[in-house]
């Protein structure tokens, strides 16, 4: 059924969890980005670095309060319906600066996270890359309650670190990842697809 015109369109936050521009993490993001503008969805594009946090310490908490980049994602999510993290795998795990994020921003009230629909993807130049990554987000509290593991993980994997020229991953196991965003009461995100 063809969505109407008048149909309220969702706000999508979208950000890598790697720092390093050339990252293919970054580059999913934003053909994420572009998957959802297309379907006429209003994307808030950020980068890790306009999130930047220390590691979760409470005594510092105590001193400072909460750090200006956890306030930033408080502020972002709250303006946002879902949020989308194109993130590596590093040291089969979670990057150290998305989980110190995640610390920190499960400390502000209100939660942010809460209402909102996640989905967590990764991108890698190896068949395996990303899997762990994606395996370590719903042991993270705050995401347990929400879609985000592995029946809310996209992988795109095969393009031997190559984007082909329209932002998508290539390679010659090229698998391209497809981002559907649905109105109603949840968000979702659907799985890798052989392309």
């Amino acid at each position: 059924m063809a969505e109407t015109s008048s149909s309220p369109t969702l706000k999508v936050l979208i950000f890598s969890a790697s720092r390093r521009a050339g990252s293919l993490n970054t580059q999913l993001a934003a053909l994420a980005a572009k998957v959802a503008a297309a379907h006429g969805e209003t994307v808030d594009l950020a980068s890790m670095h306009d999130f930047d946090v220390p590691v979760y310490d409470g005594d510092l908490e105590g001193k400072t309060g909460i750090p200006p980049g956890a306030q930033a994602l408080q502020r972002r999510l709250l303006a946002a319906d879902a949020f989308v993290i194109p993130s590596p795998e590093y040291n089969a795990s979670m990057p150290g600066g998305r989980k110190y994020l995640i610390d920190w921003t499960s400390r502000v009230r209100p939660q942010p996270f809460d209402g909102r629909h996640g989905q967590v993807m990764s991108a890698s130049p190896s068949l395996a890359g990303g899997n762990r990554g994606l395996w370590a987000w719903p042991r993270c509290p705050q995401a347990r309650r929400r879609p985000g593991g592995p029946r809310g993980a996209t992988r795109c994997d095969g393009g031997r670190g190559r984007v082909d020229r329209g932002g998508g991953p290539g390679g010659s196991q090229r698998r391209t990842s497809r981002l559907s965003l649905r109105r109603g009461p949840r968000v979702h995100g659907a799985a890798a697809v052989n392309g």
